[in-house]
C-alpha cells in the first residue's frame, strides 16, 4: 500500500524533502521521477544515483515517461510560451495522473512536493496542502517545505550527505 508519494526532479528542494521524509519517520513511501525525455544528460546519472539513495532509506523510487518535448512541440506545432506553457502538464502531470490512477486507484496516498515560497515570488503564497489538487488526481497535496529558507533546506541536504547544487534541477 502506498501512504505517501514524493514528486521528486531530484533537485535540491527534492532531495531535502526525502531527507525530511526519512527523518520524520515516513513509511509505504514512492518517491517518483518524471522522465520528460529533456533532462540535460548529466542528470540521469544524477537521477540513478538519488534512487540508489531513497531506496537505501528505505524508500520505493519509480518513474513516469511522456511522449517528450521533441514529440510534444511536432504535436502542438510550436514550442511553449509564457501564455502557453503546456509542456509541465503533457510531460508531467498527465503521466502522474496515469501512474497515481494504476498505482493508487482509490485516491488515498498523499502527495508531497518541495515547494518553498522563498523560491520566487510566484510561489511566495504557496499553501502548505491542498485537500483535493487536481494536477495529483484530486489528491492530498501536502509541502512540508513550505516555510523553509535555502539555509532550512541546505542543512536538510548536509544531513543526507550531499553539497547543495548551485542551479536548479536539470529535468527539464
Amino acid at each position: 500500500m502506498i501512504r505517501f508519494v514524493i514528486r521528486a526532479s531530484y533537485g535540491n528542494d527534492s532531495v531535502a524533502l526525502i531527507q525530511w521524509s526519512h527523518e520524520s519517520g515516513l513509511e509505504d513511501v514512492v518517491v517518483l521521477y518524471s522522465d520528460t525525455g529533456w533532462a540535460r544528460q548529466s542528470w540521469a546519472e544524477r537521477v540513478t544515483k538519488m534512487e540508489a539513495w531513497a531506496q537505501s532509506l528505505g524508500f520505493a523510487t519509480d518513474r513516469t515517461s511522456s511522449i517528450g518535448m521533441e514529440a510534444l512541440v511536432r504535436s502542438k506545432k510550436m514550442w511553449p510560451q509564457r501564455l502557453m506553457q503546456f509542456c509541465t502538464k503533457e510531460l508531467k502531470i498527465v503521466p502522474t495522473i496515469e501512474w497515481l490512477a494504476k498505482n493508487d486507484p482509490e485516491r488515498r496516498a498523499i502527495i508531497l512536493v518541495g515547494i518553498r515560497r522563498e523560491e520566487s515570488a510566484h510561489r511566495a503564497s504557496a499553501p502548505p496542502f491542498l485537500l483535493c489538487s487536481s494536477n495529483d488526481g484530486g489528491r492530498c497535496v501536502i509541502s512540508p517545505l513550505v516555510t523553509y529558507t535555502e539555509a532550512d533546506r541546505d542543512a536538510l541536504l548536509k544531513r543526507a550527505g550531499f553539497e547543495p547544487l548551485p542551479h536548479r534541477s536539470e529535468e527539464c
